[in-house]
């Protein structure tokens, strides 16, 4: 929740100033693309702070070292947030960090399927779960996925 509130409130500070008569920042483009660098960067500083721990917990047993894709994430961000910021590479880096969002959409999945104190995934405690429109519940331990993936893990 963090993130988005950085980026709502660094958006709202940059254009803002936009409007107080930065030039540079007089439009919708720029201040969006540093609200979004601010995001990913304190999006990329949990991959090393008190919170490594729980996103190594996310990461499917199925994937070996944990702690190396977690710092490999966490650079991929910090990454895709620089290249954000310089007009030339934005495009490209919106690409690129669009993906590694959709890469990372499975972990997320597999951690709202678990318990917070069960570090195994949900698939060793229980069978799997279809998903379909109806039963869809983001705020329980149902079945946690888009229903675009058909499969909750």
């Amino acid at each position: 929740m963090v993130p988005l509130f950085v980026l709502l409130l660094s958006f709202a500070v940059l254009r803002c100033a936009g409007f107080l008569g930065v030039t540079a920042l007089n439009n919708a483009d720029l201040p969006l693309r540093g609200g979004l660098f601010l995001m990913f960067l304190v999006a990329a500083s949990a991959h090393w702070g008190r919170g490594r721990a729980d996103l190594i917990r996310m990461v499917p047993t199925a994937l070996p070292r944990a702690g190396l894709l977690v710092s490999v994430t966490g650079v991929l961000e910090i990454l895709g947030a620089i290249g954000l910021i310089f007009s030339a590479t934005a495009r490209l880096a919106a690409v690129c960090l669009a993906i590694l969002l959709l890469a990372l959409f499975p972990a997320k999945c597999s951690r709202g399927a678990r318990k917070p104190d069960d570090p195994r995934p949900s698939s060793a405690r229980n069978s799997l779960k279809r998903c379909d429109s109806s039963n869809i519940s983001f705020g329980t331990n149902d079945c946690r996925c888009a229903a675009s993936l058909a499969i909750c893990a």
